[in-house]
């Protein structure tokens, strides 16, 4: 009896080890929020909706340069008309320059139809209502901790996003989902943070409709954390204050480097095994055994 009661204590002490390092390991994992919509090949189009995306004033004339069809500027297809209405995709047909023609219907009292011709197999200025409603259901109430420093403020007068700094690792709820201008980031989404004050950004959900070259540029995991990276990692508040202020230096840590300045824009292995972290500003760091051995500002 004895013997069985070491043996159970012996198990009971394993998996109490077992939580704690699974706990412990789980500390190092900063995920990033999850990108989980479906991505829709244009060719699988056909019988679903679109909507035309907005755009400021002063362009609304030469808007909807994929379509043919209307009565509008060279014979596009006018604003008013399809600004903040929907059509049906009846046919998307391959051409003989490798880019598809797509057939739509407005879904309005004049059931106009209008030809769109691809560039790059993106048809631009419009998204899928699909979309539009399961990014509203996914989104909205969400909480995330901002990954990136900024976000914008809309000057529709100036006709410019307004850029504002200072909001890295802020806890956001995401409040509202609507339509950018951005063929390439269609979705506007409004944040609210612990201090009232709101922002918005751009974002691609799916890569659906968006330029291959600019695949995952703006997807959810490059804005925003699920988790406060402050209780995530240990560290000392110096660090904290070196990477809340992009600071790199050698020595520091992957994980510190890459929250610092951000995901990289291209990374690149090195002969001698060290990893190369390139950013579009010109900056890039070399991380080798997991440490930062090299930085260029």
């Amino acid at each position: 009896m004895r013997k069985f009661l070491l043996f159970l204590f012996v198990l009971i002490g394993l998996a109490v080890v077992a939580k704690q390092s699974q706990k412990g390991s789980s500390k190092k994992n900063l995920v990033e929020a999850d990108d989980t919509l479906a991505h829709t090949n244009i060719t699988e189009w056909v019988g679903k909706k679109i909507t035309f995306l907005r755009t400021y004033n002063s362009k609304i004339d030469f808007d909807y340069v994929s379509f043919t069809g209307g009565s509008g500027f060279k014979g596009r297809p006018t604003y008013a008309e399809c600004y903040d209405h929907e059509a049906l995709v009846e046919s998307v047909t391959p051409d003989s320059a490798g880019e598809y023609r797509v057939k739509v219907k407005m879904l309005d009292k004049n059931h106009k139809e209008y030809i769109g011709r691809t560039f790059h197999h993106t048809l631009s200025r419009v998204a899928l209502v699909d979309d539009i409603e399961k990014t509203e259901r996914f989104l909205i109430g969400k909480i995330f901790w901002m990954k990136v420093d900024y976000w914008y403020y809309s000057d529709e007068e100036k006709e410019q996003l307004i850029i504002k700094y200072g909001h890295k690792f802020k806890k956001v709820r995401v409040t509202r989902v609507s339509m950018s201008m951005d063929d390439n980031a269609p979705f506007e989404i409004s944040l609210t943070d612990e201090m009232g004050e709101v922002g918005v950004l751009n974002i691609n959900v799916n890569n659906t409709n968006v330029e291959a070259s600019l695949h995952n540029k703006n997807l959810l995991s490059k804005f925003f954390f699920k988790h406060d990276p402050h209780k995530l990692y240990n560290w000392e508040s110096d660090t904290w204050h070196d990477v809340m202020n992009k600071q790199i230096y050698k020595g520091m840590t992957r994980e510190q480097a890459v929250l610092s300045w951000g995901d990289p824009d291209e990374t690149v292995d090195l002969k001698d095994g060290s990893i190369k972290y390139k950013y579009d500003s010109g900056g890039s760091f070399i991380i080798k055994d997991g440490k930062v051995t090299d930085v260029k500002q």
